[in-house]
């Protein structure tokens, strides 16, 4: 048995992992960190890993990761993506007040969501990035008073730090006996 620490993508595909799901789950949005325990070309369970390091399983019917050693870390092949959507999303979205983000909410999710299923790529520079979610923000159903607010944040926005998106993901393994290594 091995397990993998990557991220999901839609149409249940696990990057770095060659063997999809059968189904889409719900639970896990495109560009949510994840460990995925396979056994003989079939997928026994996935873990969420959430914010703040927390596992969930969400997938499976027993908890493998008892009888698991080490999991191969493949989330470093993309750090920088996941940390160049979760640094522009967040300071864009902290632009907008309250009242905007109630009411936007839906548009802002499918804007996030687009950005996560159509792009969660290891290849993107800053500036293609930047084009990209200027042409979410563009195309997005938000108001056009909140896409010329978010447009101009985001053409403030500097690139993030080395520092910042070479930052590991964070997994709280409290009760698991097993170390990370990188493929």
């Amino acid at each position: 048995m091995k397990a993998y620490l990557t991220f999901y993508k839609k149409s249940s595909q696990f990057l770095g992992v060659s063997f999809p799901l059968e189904s889409e789950i719900e639970e896990i949005p495109s560009g949510c960190p994840v460990i995925v325990v396979v056994d003989h070309d079939f997928i026994k369970c996935v873990y969420r890993v959430g914010t703040n390091g927390e596992i969930n399983q969400i997938y499976g019917f027993q908890d493998y990761l008892i009888q698991i050693e080490e999991i191969l870390d493949l989330s470093y092949k993309y750090l920088k993506i996941y940390h160049y959507i979760r640094f522009t999303l967040e300071h864009l979205f902290r632009e907008l007040l309250l009242d905007e983000l109630i009411k936007n909410k839906i548009s802002l999710l499918l804007m996030e969501k687009s950005i996560n299923d159509n792009y969660f790529n290891n290849s993107l520079i800053w500036d293609v990035f930047k084009s990209i979610v200027s042409k979410e923000i563009r195309s997005s159903k938000i108001e056009n008073k909140l896409k010329t607010k978010l447009s101009s944040k985001l053409n403030k926005l500097r690139e993030p730090t080395a520092y910042v998106t070479s930052k590991k993901i964070d997994v709280n393994m409290v009760g698991y006996d097993l170390k990370f290594t990188k493929s």
